[in-house]
């Protein structure tokens, strides 16, 4: 199957768009031609995300992307040479991301799926597991999107906008429970902050962010709407 966009640092800046305080551009691309005044966090959100055992639905061919920090921290020294540095230009700005542009060099799955799972050695899993590149590990748990009649960002958890179209069954499971912590969420929003420090972008990442956890353990079920900036731990006592 093909994917909408095979270069992941411009779809993960596409994302970052929802979120973002300015306009975005990526190798002289415009990637966002208005820029968002209202932030919510849907209430899909605080559902947990499960990725089923053994499914390889959503390892398609896109490019496989660490900005440096990520690649030094996660790369081990015998995969780094499957790396190629390349520059990006992200708002007139020239930095470099570690890829592998071709991932799909057998013609039918991503070539770092093992016949194995970090967890569970019987399913196949992913090489890099626990540590996939952030396009890898962000869907479908994290989805940042905009609503173009209210200029509103939202934060949501949902499957694929395309799922029925996949080539293997998807086998997303998303559950109400009670407890949960939301670390993972967590975790892969501070690696979208790394980006967005990374690229020097201006965004609302830290204010999601506080929010989720002054908000994780109250069991919230409901769309939580940003105050932009200085008004968010105001809002915060209203919950």
């Amino acid at each position: 199957m093909a994917v909408g966009i095979n270069d992941s640092t411009e779809k993960l800046l596409s994302q970052i768009t929802n979120i973002s305080l300015q306009k975005i551009s990526y190798n002289d691309k415009l990637l966002n031609k208005k820029v968002n005044s209202n932030f919510k966090i849907g209430k899909s959100f605080w559902r947990k995300f499960i990725c089923a055992k053994g499914c390889t639905a959503c390892c398609l061919n896109f490019s496989l992307d660490y900005i440096p920090k990520e690649f030094e921290l996660y790369i081990d020294d015998d995969l780094k040479d499957e790396f190629k540095k390349r520059k990006v230009n992200v708002n007139g700005k020239e930095k470099i991301v570690y890829s592998v542009l071709e991932n799909f060099r057998d013609k039918d799955k991503c070539i770092f799926l093992i016949d194995r799972r970090t967890d569970d050695k019987t399913v196949p899993g992913c090489e890099f597991y626990p540590n996939p590149p952030l396009s890898c590990l962000s869907a479908p748990q994290i989805l940042f999107t905009s609503r173009s009649n209210n200029d509103t960002g939202y934060l949501l958890k949902k499957i694929f906008g395309r799922y029925w179209n996949f080539e293997e069954e998807v086998k997303c499971e998303f559950k109400e429970e009670n407890d949960y912590d939301y670390s993972q969420e967590l975790h892969i929003l501070e690696r979208f902050k790394w980006w967005i420090d990374y690229f020097e972008i201006d965004t609302m990442i830290d204010e999601y962010i506080h929010v989720i956890n002054n908000l994780k353990e109250r069991n919230i079920n409901k769309t939580i709407e940003l105050e932009n900036l200085d008004d968010v731990r105001k809002q915060l006592k209203l919950y």
